[in-house]
């Protein structure tokens, strides 16, 4: 089977007559890259089609010009630190297909929505769990791929919270901004990056999320989605996690997983973490907003608008631990009736 392009149907293996194998398209989220289950009588793989132009990251990124595909180095990379990954058993780089381990079908998310609290927590801390080890085995490089040469720089941290600006107040809520609006938004804003930009930093997955977890038989999990990790706020990813626009979680449930996570890493100080966790989620949660609305709008996939109010109310409720950041507040309330009046 040498297509540059996967169907779904039944294929023989050029060369052998006893070996057909049989693929199936799956659901790929957001992104342009396709995936397939590839099935033979003995053994089961997952392909990853790459989009057309497979070395330019779908999210905004910082950095030199990539030259190895930044999912493999990223692979390599946290594989030999012990992280849990998919293997990459072939990369065919004329076609554009990677052949992965097949973890089945199941994410965390899936699990965590019909759980109960209790059980809900303690899935959140087994995923802790793996971002601490994340974090650890990323600590001191190894060598230097390409995650260590792009960062959470100010115009990017700028150009997420433009985002929601353009799609979710712009272009859905068709709220033209006058010009003293726009010089009062981008105020704030700058605000905002300036406090994320003076936390401490470490490498990022970016969307460690409960839908970037795969959950393997043994019920243990496996990490994937990582080829976009950058040098970043060090409460991004439990952000990422524990705000998770899929999978609402209550405040108490949040403050169970944050203390579990800084008994984990008691070097970081408690009361300057929770701060920046809270700047992080407004920054986070109002990019997203903007762009499930690019989703919709853009790729033609309309199945993410229902996690633009969960993710606004992160933002509110993150503005509520915040007071000196009122005017903030009042700007969104001003922009945005709908989320935050």
């Amino acid at each position: 089977m040498n297509s540059t392009d996967f169907q779904p149907g039944l294929y023989q293996i050029k060369g052998d007559s006893d070996s057909i194998v049989e693929a199936c398209e799956l659901e790929g989220g957001a992104s342009n890259r396709r995936y397939f289950r590839v099935r033979s009588n003995t053994q089961s793989w997952v392909v990853m089609v790459l989009a057309d132009e497979p070395l330019r990251s779908e999210e905004a990124v910082s950095g030199p010009i990539v030259t190895e595909l930044p999912f493999i180095s990223m692979q390599r990379f946290l594989m030999d630190g012990g992280v849990p990954v998919p293997r990459i058993h072939l990369f065919d780089k004329n076609a554009g297909h990677l052949w992965l381990d097949d973890l089945g079908d199941v994410v965390l998310g899936d699990q965590l929505l019909v759980a109960g609290s209790t059980e809900r927590v303690e899935r959140y801390c087994e995923a802790v769990d793996l971002l601490v080890n994340f974090q650890n085995a990323t600590e001191g490089p190894r060598e230097t791929p390409i995650c260590y040469q792009r960062r959470f720089e100010q115009s990017l941290l700028q150009w997420e919270l433009d985002h929601y600006i353009e799609w979710r107040v712009e272009t859905q809520l068709v709220r033209a901004l006058s010009a003293a609006e726009k010089e009062r938004v981008s105020t704030l804003f700058e605000g905002l990056v300036s406090r994320l930009l003076n936390v401490p930093q470490i490498l990022c997955h970016r969307d460690f999320q409960s839908r970037n977890l795969m959950v393997r038989p043994d019920n243990s999990l496996t990490l994937i989605d990582f080829q976009d990790a950058l040098m970043g706020p060090y409460c991004y990813d439990l952000v990422a996690l524990t705000r998770d626009s899929y999978v609402q979680l209550n405040f108490d449930e949040v403050s169970q997983i944050v203390d579990y996570y800084l008994q984990l890493r008691p070097d970081l100080e408690d009361t300057a973490f929770r701060q920046a966790f809270h700047w992080q989620t407004i920054q986070r949660k109002l990019k997203d907003a903007g762009r499930f609305v690019y989703i919709e709008r853009v790729k033609h996939d309309p199945s993410f608008l229902q996690y633009i109010r969960p993710s606004l109310s992160y933002v509110r409720d993150a503005l509520t631990q915040c007071p000196d950041l009122e005017p903030l507040s009042e700007m969104l309330a001003n922009l945005d009736p709908e989320a935050f009046a």
